[in-house]
């Protein structure tokens, strides 16, 4: 194992701005018995470890820089994570012997606690979903340890809220998720919690239209990627297929008669689309999806607003409004995109359309 107590006292106490003297008097010590702790010449005793780690709020492993090597712990980590696919009972039972041989691993702690709740859930059982409680909890506790970029302190909150929830311990469940919910980030869990209890149907609503318009967002840009990558290695129908997919979502969001911005983006992507089908020697779909397109485009731009409220499902409490760098109409949009794609036929059919449509 490898040690860095003296680097990490030194580095713990600058983080809580405190001085070599100041952590002398914390601690009832001399301050040069603090100067070799941090120069390596000494070693605090045990108790004063344990009173330094709640000091710094955190965990005795953490400060003491402790650092497994056995291959036998990584063996460990990797079967906690690969019995989470395995749904029986007994994958609980490598869960408990890993946390009988490092009961302060974050990562053990952790992934045991992940199996507990899967099996809790499987099984509708109370007792194991109750013992995943304490293992998320410590977990917490641990998470200076931790090196996964997909694990935070958030997710683990939000891990220990559903488990809550689950319990029944509904209004425990609900501050905690309130409490820590930067960027909105559990709005869709607050939403579906608050949606099943009586009286919060409108708070319910608003945490969930919260949500709609972020997972909205995330889905343009997600289907932007998609086609990025599709179009560069001009895989047309797999660009069709993720085509379909927003395109069916985005006019669902759209009420009777109600532009919304949300069309700047379903105009475009429908450009998007007629290429893939004229590389695909489809002429009349594309110059279809060009038709609706420059329809889309149009129909926004007759009565242009960027209020989130204008989109179907939502209703925040705040008033929230939608922003992009498409440029100051839809049409316009439409167009720099059919400019910028190096395709005559594309350009040809444009034209005739636009043709169409004035006469």
């Amino acid at each position: 194992m490898e040690l860095k107590l003296s680097q990490h006292i030194r580095d713990y106490r600058r983080e809580k701005h405190l001085t070599q003297e100041q952590l002398a008097e914390a601690l009832g010590v001399t301050v040069g018995a603090v100067y070799k702790w941090e120069s390596g010449r000494s070693t605090p005793e045990i108790s004063l470890l344990m009173e330094m780690a709640d000091l710094f709020e955190v965990s005795v492993d953490a400060l003491l820089g402790y650092q497994y090597r056995s291959r036998d712990r990584a063996k460990l980590v990797a079967l906690l994570k690969d019995l989470k696919h395995v749904r029986t009972l007994d994958t609980l039972e490598e869960a408990d012997r890993a946390l009988r041989k490092y009961p302060n691993d974050f990562e053990i702690v952790y992934h045991a606690a992940t199996l507990y709740h899967l099996r809790g859930i499987e099984q509708n059982d109370e007792a194991l979903t109750r013992r995943c409680l304490p293992l998320f909890e410590k977990a917490l506790a641990l998470i200076d340890q931790n090196q996964d970029p997909e694990i935070s302190d958030l997710s683990i909150l939000s891990d220990i809220a559903s488990v809550q929830y689950e319990l029944g311990n509904i209004e425990k469940s609900i501050a905690l998720l309130k409490a820590h919910n930067p960027c909105d980030i559990h709005a869709a869990l607050l939403g579906d919690i608050l949606s099943r209890e009586e009286g919060q149907g409108e708070e319910s609503i608003s945490y969930l239209s919260v949500a709609l318009l972020d997972c909205t967002a995330n889905q343009i840009i997600i289907t932007n990627g998609y086609l990025n990558l599709f179009v560069r290695r001009q895989q047309w129908q797999q660009g069709l297929d993720i085509l379909d997919w927003v395109l069916s979502s985005l006019p669902a969001l759209k009420k009777p008669g109600v532009p919304n911005f949300l069309q700047k983006s379903e105009a475009t992507f429908l450009v998007v689309k007629a290429v893939c089908h004229l590389n695909l020697e489809q002429p009349e779909a594309a110059a279809d999806a060009l038709r609706r397109a420059r329809e889309t485009a149009l129909e926004f731009d007759a009565s242009p607003s960027y209020l989130a409220e204008n989109i179907r499902f939502v209703a925040c409490k705040e008033r929230a409004s939608g922003h992009d760098s498409m440029g100051s109409t839809a049409l316009a949009a439409v167009e720099k995109l059919v400019g910028e794609f190096d395709l005559e036929a594309l350009h040809t059919l444009w034209e005739e359309i636009c043709h169409e449509e004035e006469n």
